[in-house]
């Protein structure tokens, strides 16, 4: 029997997509994967992205992230390695030169690495840590248990959020297509560099009091 009622599910699949479908760190780099990329490599990639998730549900699920979100040092170390890794990345599609072709394989832009891109950004996007800590636990209810149901959550707000980087990776992959190939490649390391950086800067201004 299912640990979650219609009610709950009623109100939380809206607010999942919502919160899903929002411009976030991963969704831009899937938009710039697809457009770069094309669709399926993107969406092979996306394995990378829910690994991660899977990874920080399972500890948040037995109480543990409880430590992350009352932590100053605990959040702020996540936060700083993922401004740096998100500048990283904006300041290397910015400045780079490379132009993908889907004969040529050889130049490492294939579903791994792009999946561990994924990974790597939601490992150390505290946004994303705090889906779990603070965004799932508001739709538990107290008369049902606790990580059975969060579990449940989770693992729906995962399937949401593939249909969501799937949207990005499809809208990517569409201007990839109507794109010259060489312009395409300039324009998207472009914006996608830029959107990178203001990502990381937007990451950077929040404050530990901000967290819900």
């Amino acid at each position: 029997r299912s640990m979650l009622t219609p009610y709950q599910l009623s109100i939380f699949l809206p607010a999942a997509f919502i919160v899903a479908i929002s411009p976030g760190a991963n969704n831009i780099l899937s938009l710039s994967h697809g457009a770069l990329a094309g669709f399926y490599p993107t969406v092979f990639s996306l394995a990378g992205r829910f690994l991660a998730f899977s990874l920080m549900l399972l500890p948040v699920a037995a109480g543990l992230g409880a430590v992350i979100t009352t932590s100053e040092v605990v959040f702020l170390t996540i936060k700083w390695i993922g401004v740096c890794y998100l500048a990283y990345i904006g300041f290397s599609m910015w400045f780079s030169r490379f132009h993908y072709d889907p004969i040529d394989t050889s130049r490492g832009f294939d579903g791994i690495s792009l999946a561990k891109e994924e990974f790597i950004v939601a490992m150390t996007n505290p946004k994303a840590v705090l889906l779990f800590t603070a965004f799932l636990p508001q739709f538990v209810s107290p008369d049902h248990p606790y990580f059975r149901q969060l579990l449940t959550l989770g693992g729906i707000y995962i399937a949401v959020e593939f249909l969501a980087a799937c949207i990005y990776a499809a809208s990517g992959s569409m201007f990839r297509i109507s794109s010259p190939s060489r312009s395409r490649s300039r324009v998207v390391n472009k914006i996608g560099g830029a959107m990178m950086l203001g990502a990381a800067i937007a990451l950077a201004i929040v404050r530990t009091d901000d967290k819900p």
